[in-house]
């Protein structure tokens, strides 16, 4: 991921903890933080779209990616 990308991930996922200081080896660690935190693998798949301003959004519904499907199976057999 890019900085950019990382930026918008971390504003999305862990509102009003981010800082404009922060190195992109910060980022990463947050947002790895976060991952293992709500059960997600680290090859999660986030989805990022680039807005017409060079910002991103990301699509915070679950993708179907390995993490996602794992932990829905987990949810449904508890």
């Amino acid at each position: 991921m890019s900085e950019n990308e990382l930026k918008a991930l971390i504003s999305v996922i862990l509102p009003g903890h981010f800082s404009r200081n922060h190195s992109k080896c910060d980022l990463q660690e947050e947002a790895i933080r976060w991952l293992l935190a709500n059960g997600l693998h680290l090859s999660h798949e986030f989805t990022l779209i680039e807005l017409d301003d060079g910002s991103y959004a990301v699509v915070t519904i679950e993708n179907r990616c390995d993490c996602c499907f794992d932990r829905s199976l987990i949810q449904r057999k508890k």
